[in-house]
């Protein structure tokens, strides 16, 4: 990330950042100092941060997902968006959350209300069950969070050695 070109694009009319970590489609995932240097800029100029944090479990060594809004000064001005179907590995499940200082929250429920189509009862019940379990097994081996990115990381290789194969053909 450049530093000195993400600082002259805040301004006193900026309003907003959308935070993509960890990125997808590339992988990216901010470290803290670049994280601070992004949090003291939204400090500074006043900004709100939304934080797509979709893919927070799906981080592989040595890179760990920091949460922005954990970091100090941040948690007042930012939105996190979670989502289940990338949590859960549940692909078309379109069911998410957000999270922040109820002063943005309650905005962005005004938002919600008007643009929800398709929230089924029974996988807001299953998401539900699914965070229940995994919470008695936070933190450890066993939690599918810590074992989802461990049980991944094969499949990524064996893409990326294909990427790599592929591209010296050309």
């Amino acid at each position: 990330m450049d530093k000195d070109e993400l600082t002259s694009l805040f301004n006193k009319n900026t309003k907003m950042i959308i935070l993509n970590t960890p990125h997808n489609p590339l992988g990216k995932v901010f470290t803290l100092e670049e994280l601070q240097m992004i949090a003291d800029l939204c400090k500074k100029w006043n900004v709100l941060c939304v934080a797509d944090e979709v893919y927070e479990w799906i981080v592989y060594k040595p890179n760990k997902h920091i949460r922005i809004a954990t970091l100090p000064g941040m948690w007042e001005r930012t939105i996190t968006i979670g989502s289940a179907g990338k949590t859960f590995s549940v692909t078309g499940w379109k069911i998410g959350w957000a999270y922040g200082p109820a002063n943005l929250i309650e905005n962005l429920q005004i938002v919600h209300q008007n643009c929800v189509y398709t929230c089924s009862t029974p996988i807001q019940e299953a998401i539900a069950i699914g965070f229940e379990f995994e919470l008695s097994r936070f933190g450890s081996p066993e939690s599918y969070f810590q074992s989802l990115a461990v049980e991944l990381e094969p499949k990524k290789n064996l893409m990326a050695k294909f990427l790599e194969r592929e591209l010296l053909k050309d």
